[in-house]
């Protein structure tokens, strides 16, 4: 949780990664979508393979791989900045298919801050939880 005493907003500085390839170990793992774009499950690719039993969670929903396909097949997004919980048989690295990667603006309340959303590129503010062009 981040306190605040006025609104404010913050911009996290670093380097422009030039790759939005993600490493994964043999398990569970924890990553976020470090692109721009929204992508779904069959979009990633994974160098070690997905197997059948390999999934991805976030606090709206699970997609499984069969061995073939995602299920459910719809309706499930890996958005931009947000984390997830991906569990992978085999270790290797995920490419989101998309190698324009983000800059990270987070928009504080005065008070106490516990659900931060994070948006990019600079240009774009958080409302309500959610990313949006100025």
């Amino acid at each position: 949780q981040i306190y605040v005493s006025e609104d404010m907003t913050v911009v996290v500085p670093g380097t422009q990664s030039e790759s939005s390839a993600v490493s994964l170990v043999a398990g569970w793992n924890w990553i976020a979508n470090p692109t721009k774009t929204a992508v779904t499950p069959a979009d990633l690719v994974h160098s070690g393979g997905w197997m059948a039993g390999d999934r991805i969670q976030s606090t709206s929903g699970v997609v499984t791989y069969t061995g073939s396909k995602w299920i459910p097949a719809s309706g499930f997004y890996l958005l931009p900045g947000m984390g997830y919980q991906i569990y992978a048989a085999n270790a290797g690295t995920i490419s989101f298919g998309n190698d324009e990667v983000f800059y990270v603006v987070v928009d504080l309340s005065a008070g106490p801050n516990s659900a931060i959303p994070l948006c990019g590129p600079a240009a774009w503010r958080s409302t309500a939880s959610r990313c949006t062009r100025p």
